[in-house]
């Protein structure tokens, strides 16, 4: 059995019933996420945040990394996906400056400005 209970064109979920193992449902998520890249490539392309730019989070920062997740799941996913590099985020300094630089590579798309490891500013 299948049923949708969302479905707004940017995510579609599903629950699925098993009829071998009837006390257990899953749940398909499907993410349409090709408006938030093309989002993402625009803010990467206007350069609207700049290296060095007060972190508008933390006072006293600069930003050296900016990422833009479409939905809730696509930041959970990547997170579960990459533990380490997101615990690294977390704690400041040189560790998150070179998280989010390996983070950009990994996940490209959801990357809106990052500090080049080969750049002087």
């Amino acid at each position: 059995m299948k049923h949708t209970f969302r479905d707004d064109g940017q995510v579609r979920k599903t629950v699925h019933r098993d009829p071998h193992n009837p006390t257990s449902i899953y749940i398909e998520t499907v993410t349409d996420d090709a408006a938030s890249l093309r989002r993402n490539k625009q803010r990467r392309d206007s350069e609207a945040l700049r290296v060095g730019d007060a972190n508008p989070m933390v006072d006293g920062d600069e930003l050296t990394a900016a990422f833009s997740f479409g939905t809730m799941i696509d930041y959970e996913i990547a997170r579960r996906k990459y533990p380490d590099l997101f615990a690294e985020l977390e704690m400041g300094g040189k560790h998150s400056v070179h998280a989010g630089e390996k983070l950009s590579l990994l996940l490209p798309q959801y990357c809106t400005m990052v500090k080049r490891g080969d750049s002087k500013r």
